[in-house]
C-alpha cells in the first residue's frame, strides 16, 4: 500500500480518483488546493502525487516546480490529471517535473496501472540505492523509506531476529562527524524519558551499516495529519480526547525539562483505539540547552522563538494550542502565511479565533485553545493545567 496525496478542487472528481485509487489498495490524502499540497508534502512526503493543473490559486503547474526543488522523481513521482490537453500544455506539465499527464475525465484502471509503473519505478530505484551505494546491514531491514534530508534518512524497518518493527534513523555513510554527534545527542535524550504515556519509546542505538543510528518503536495507526486532511475538523469530544493524551505527553516532558519543539499533527500517531502517540523528536531539547537551530514548522512556532527566546515547555503548549484549534475548527488561528504570519507573531498580533464562536463549541473549550494561544508567555497555560481543564469534554 502506498500513501499518495490527491490535489483536485472538484468535489465530484476528487471522490472518484480518490475511490479509483484507493481500489487499488493505497491510502488517499484528498485536498482541494495546491498550497494544501505543499504544505502536506513538506511536512509528510508521501511515496506518489496526483494533481489537477487548474486550481485555485497556485497552479498545478506551480505545485510541481515547487515539489522537484526538494525531490527528485525517483524519490516522490508525479502525475497530472487534466482537462488541458494541447501539445504545449503537456509539455509544460512534463516539463516542470511531471512522470506522467492524463486526461480527463480518468480512467480508473489505466489510473491504477500508471500509479503502479512510477511506484514499481521508485521501489526498484531506491532498493539499487541502497545495495550499491551504502554497506549492508546486518541487524536491520529497512523496508520503507520515511523520510530523508541532506544528513540522515529514516526507515520503516525490521529487526533481524525478533522481527519487532521500528522507525529508524541513520546517519548517510559519510556525513560530518557533527551529524553523527547530534543524532547521538538525540537518542541519548530520548532513552531518559524512559517508557513515558502518548510517546514513542526508544528501542536500540548503535553502529550498522557503516553509520550510526537509533531506533524506536514501530507505532500502529495513521497520521492525524492526515485525518485532518481527509476529515476537515473532528467532533469536540474527540478534539478533547486526542488533545488530553497529547497534553498527558507533553507534561510528562516538562516534567523531565523537555522541550518537544515540532508539536504538529503530522508528529502525531492516531492508534486504531484512537490513542494518540506523539513521535519525531528530531527538534527536542533540554530546557536551557540551544536546540538545533531548527524553529519547527511556522503555523505551530510560538511567537517568543520568532523573536529568539530559548524554547521551553510554554512553546510547546502554544503549538499543541494551534494543534486543538485546527482539531476543532479546520485551519489556522492566523489566516496570514509566510513572511506576514511571521511578523504578525512577532509584533505580538493575537490570533484570530473568531472560527471558535461561529462553531457548536462549548465555552470552556474555547477557553482552554484561548489559554494555550496567549501571545504572553507568562500568561499562557501551563500543561498540567491543560490536562485537567480538557477532562471534562471528552464526552
Amino acid at each position: 500500500m502506498a500513501r499518495i496525496v490527491l490535489v483536485e478542487d472538484s468535489d465530484t472528481l476528487r471522490e472518484g480518483i480518490t475511490r479509483a485509487l484507493s481500489e487499488g489498495g493505497h491510502e488517499v490524502s484528498a485536498l482541494g488546493s495546491a498550497e494544501q499540497g505543499l504544505a502536506r508534502v513538506r511536512e509528510d512526503p508521501p511515496d506518489l502525487l496526483v494533481t489537477d493543473v487548474i486550481l485555485p490559486g497556485m497552479s498545478g503547474i506551480a505545485l510541481v516546480e515547487a515539489i522537484r526543488e526538494r525531490h527528485d522523481r525517483l524519490e516522490l513521482p508525479i502525475v497530472i490529471v487534466s482537462s488541458l490537453d494541447a501539445t504545449e500544455e503537456v509539455t509544460r506539465g512534463y516539463a516542470a517535473g511531471a512522470d506522467d499527464y492524463l486526461l480527463k475525465p480518468v480512467v480508473p484502471r489505466e489510473l491504477r496501472a500508471r500509479v503502479t509503473v512510477l511506484l514499481e519505478r521508485r521501489e526498484h530505484a531506491q532498493a539499487a540505492s541502497q545495495t550499491s551505494k551504502q554497506p549492508q546491514w546486518k541487524r536491520y531491514e529497512r523496508q520503507q523509506l520515511l523520510g530523508q534530508n541532506d544528513s540522515a534518512t529514516v526507515h520503516r524497518a525490521r529487526r533481524r531476529g525478533d522481527d519487532l518493527s521500528v522507525v529508524l534513523k541513520a546517519v548517510r555513510p559519510g556525513a560530518p562527524a557533527h551529524v553523527t554527534e547530534h543524532l547521538l545527542r538525540e537518542a541519548e535524550l530520548l532513552r531518559t524519558l524512559g517508557e513515558l504515556p502518548h510517546m514513542a519509546r526508544i528501542r536500540d542505538v548503535g553502529q550498522d551499516g557503516g553509520c550510526a543510528y537509533y531506533a524506536m518503536e514501530w507505532v500502529p495507526g495513521r497520521s492525524l495529519r492526515t485525518i485532518l486532511d481527509e476529515r476537515g475538523r473532528m467532533p469536540c469530544a474527540e478534539a478533547a480526547r486526542v488533545g488530553r493524551g497529547l497534553a498527558q505527553a507533553l507534561a510528562s516532558l516538562s516534567t523531565l525539562g523537555v522541550v518537544h519543539g515540532d508539536v504538529k499533527p503530522a508528529n502525531v500517531v492516531i492508534k486504531p483505539d484512537g490513542e494518540p502517540v506523539l513521535i519525531d523528536f528530531g527538534l527536542a531539547h533540554r530546557v536551557g540547552e540551544p536546540n538545533s537551530g531548527h524553529r519547527g514548522t511556522l503555523a505551530y512556532v510560538a511567537p517568543e522563538v520568532l523573536r529568539g527566546d530559548p524554547g521551553t515547555p510554554a512553546a510547546d503548549v502554544y503549538a499543541f494550542g494551534v494543534l486543538l484549534y485546527e482539531c476543532i475548527c479546520r485551519g489556522f488561528p492566523y489566516h496570514a502565511r509566510g513572511d506576514e504570519l511571521a511578523a504578525l507573531k512577532i509584533e505580538g498580533a493575537p490570533p484570530e479565533l473568531g472560527a471558535l464562536l461561529e462553531l457548536d463549541v462549548p465555552p470552556g473549550l474555547i477557553s482552554v485553545v484561548e489559554s494555550c494561544l496567549e501571545v504572553d508567555v507568562a500568561r499562557r497555560a501551563p500543561v498540567e493545567r491543560v490536562v485537567t481543564a480538557l477532562l471534562p469534554y471528552e464526552g
